[in-house]
């Protein structure tokens, strides 16, 4: 990613190597002319952009390096200005937040139908192979029957289902918000 300094730099050297007898240029005339940076920033800068295949350096240890010419890159910098993370992201802190969706993200579905018939037919509708929907259509009978019949549940009572829960996490949410009303007498 290019930073404000790498765009500048590139900027100012890109001329001057497009001239048809350029030689090289240093750090410390870099200073001079992008008098808002430092002498260390402006070759910490110049060394990332030799790494990052956009310049070729001589020396990079000695007090002044010397900037030997721009890569295929260097000089089609702009290219990747659209790959840029944009800087100032805004950020909205807006406490906690129930049933909804923020962003860009497609199709969204908020279901607060809880019982275990709207459960069944959520899992017939996710796109996971055939024998994890039945794995999970056999858990949900299991903990409908379960309680519709009074069992006393125990602990490692899902075990078996558990690989399968452990690899479609939203799945297990759904699962937990249908069975949790019924632990607490809540209506369904």
């Amino acid at each position: 990613m290019l930073d404000k300094l790498s765009i500048e730099i590139l900027k100012h050297l890109k001329p001057y190597f497009l001239q048809d007898d350029p030689h090289f240029y240093n750090s410390d005339r870099l200073k001079r002319e992008l008098i808002d940076y430092s002498d260390a920033e402006i070759r910490a800068c110049l060394v990332k952009l030799s790494d990052d295949g956009f310049i070729n350096l001589t020396e990079r240890r000695s007090p002044i390096i010397m900037v030997i010419g721009l890569t295929h890159d260097g000089y089609h910098y702009e290219d990747h200005l659209n790959d840029q993370v944009p800087i100032n992201s805004p950020v909205f802190n807006i406490g906690t937040v129930h049933n909804s969706a923020f962003g860009n993200t497609g199709n969204i579905t908020i279901n607060n139908d809880l019982s275990f018939d709207a459960l069944k037919e959520f899992i017939k509708a996710q796109d996971i192979p055939e024998s994890d929907k039945s794995t999970l259509l056999e858990m949900t009978d299991c903990v409908e029957t379960s309680i519709e019949n009074g069992a006393s549940l125990e602990r490692g009572f899902l075990s078996k289902f558990s690989s399968v829960l452990k690899d479609y996490g939203p799945l297990a949410v759904e699962i937990v918000k249908t069975v949790i009303p019924y632990f607490f007498g809540l209506p369904s």
